[in-house]
């Protein structure tokens, strides 16, 4: 999972975007990182990266 976790970050570095300092583990933390590109695909990557975060079993 932090691998997940840590291609989000380095995404956002990639694109010279802000990076967000929020707990992904939260539904609401990552509605706040979707959408924030202009190309669709980088959309895509990091709605897939969230999708297997939510639907990771935490022990």
């Amino acid at each position: 999972m932090e691998q997940i976790k840590a291609h989000v970050a380095n995404t956002f570095s990639q694109y010279n975007q802000q990076s967000h300092n929020v707990q992904l583990r939260y539904p609401c933390a990552r509605e706040q990182v979707r959408n924030q590109f202009d190309e669709p695909s980088i959309n895509r990557s990091i709605d897939m990266d969230l999708n297997v975060i939510a639907f990771t079993p935490r022990n």
